[in-house]
């Protein structure tokens, strides 16, 4: 287990993976890793762990998501432009990634986070299925941020709902006569160019920022 955690610091440090002792040596128990959220970085150490801790000792990785896809957000300043991007594009299925791994190893649970209990080392989800607890060794928050309005530039709490949020943009803009992008930074600049380069003549863009 000291070699699971050891793994892992490493990797979140980016000092990456140390040659750790043959686990073949003494028996070691299982250790259960809970990562909350799939965007970039849940996925990207669920599968980084998975790859590299094969041999290091015995594990199991629980991923809980409340989305049935990953969201390429990073494309979300033209995907918001109507008739540029397919969904099928910018939203991706989680499960069919993890398939060539074990059932002992890998558990995706389709549910939100609700309450960590840290000293008890207990994690409460609620899904379809109603709320439960799970217990882990390690844990790995990832859950990320939120836009505080409606622009889809983040996810929007489930799959369905992000892909109703940026039809609903989508939809707006096609309506739009003008449209005011507030802030300059770079998904402002983005949004702002991908918007006035599509409609030059049928919408006015303005940028605001400080």
């Amino acid at each position: 287990m000291l070699d699971i955690l050891r793994l892992i610091l490493h990797f979140l440090t980016g000092s990456y993976f140390l040659q750790l002792p043959d686990p073949s040596l003494k028996p070691q128990a299982m250790a259960h890793i809970i990562i909350l959220g799939a965007s970039f970085a849940g996925l990207s150490t669920a599968h980084r762990i998975l790859k590299e801790a094969a041999k290091k000792g015995p594990f199991k990785i629980t991923l809980v998501s409340p989305n049935t896809d990953f969201y390429w957000n990073m494309a979300s300043t033209r995907a918001l432009v109507p008739g540029l991007m397919a969904d099928d594009k910018v939203f991706q299925p989680i499960a069919p990634g993890f398939e060539k791994y074990p059932t002992s190893q890998f558990e995706f649970i389709l549910a939100t986070a609700e309450s960590i209990d840290v000293e008890a080392k207990i994690v409460g989800i609620s899904g379809a299925t109603g709320n439960k607890t799970l217990s882990y060794d390690f844990l790995v928050i990832a859950t990320g941020n939120r836009t505080k309005e409606y622009a889809p530039f983040k996810h929007s709490g489930s799959t369905d709902a992000t892909k109703a949020a940026l039809h609903d943009f989508q939809a707006r803009v096609t309506k739009a006569k003008t449209i005011v992008v507030a802030g300059g930074g770079v998904t402002g600049c983005e949004a702002a160019g991908e918007l006035a380069y599509e409609f030059p003549q049928e919408k006015k863009v303005i940028l605001v920022s400080l």
